[in-house]
């Protein structure tokens, strides 16, 4: 049977050929793993009634990203983000009030506007990232009212 023909390691900065995914030398430090300390769909807290949930979201904010429609745009989107994540609020993760539709855009910037105010879920967060935190917690409403209020509100 022929052999593979060698191409680069796909180790960063490595240039050594290779007939394999990565050299000798790199084959050990890859964590072939890694999606696994993350963890599943399911253990982050995306289930069937998040996707239920979801949809119900979508279904509301016809498909519109939110932000976009408060600078006057209106953009279809598919991202159901919660407005204040879930490591944040975790008692609000099932909560229709906490969620809104993003388009990628929005939700990218949303998200780094999250892990500066609110630092990462699995990190060490800042005093001020506590605190953050704690005023989150002490609020006893959801943000968003779900009354229907029309086609573009």
């Amino acid at each position: 049977m022929p052999q593979r023909l060698k191409t680069l390691c796909r180790y960063p900065s490595c240039r050594r050929p290779t007939r394999n995914r990565y050299c000798e030398a790199h084959v050990g430090y890859v964590n072939r793993d890694a999606y696994k300390r993350r963890g599943t769909c399911a253990e982050r807290g995306y289930d069937s009634a998040w996707y239920k949930l979801a949809a119900l979201r979508r279904r509301l904010d016809f498909g519109l990203c939110q932000d976009c429609r408060k600078q006057g745009f209106l953009t279809v989107a598919k991202i159901v983000d919660h407005i204040f994540p879930i490591y944040v609020r975790p008692d609000w993760r099932l909560e229709l009030s906490n969620t809104q539709v993003l388009c990628g855009p929005c939700h990218r910037t949303k998200t780094s506007n999250d892990l500066r105010m609110y630092g990462h879920r699995t990190g060490r967060p800042t005093l001020q990232q506590i605190a953050n935190r704690q005023r989150a917690s002490a609020i006893e409403r959801p943000p968003r009212d779900d009354e229907p209020t029309g086609w573009l509100g």
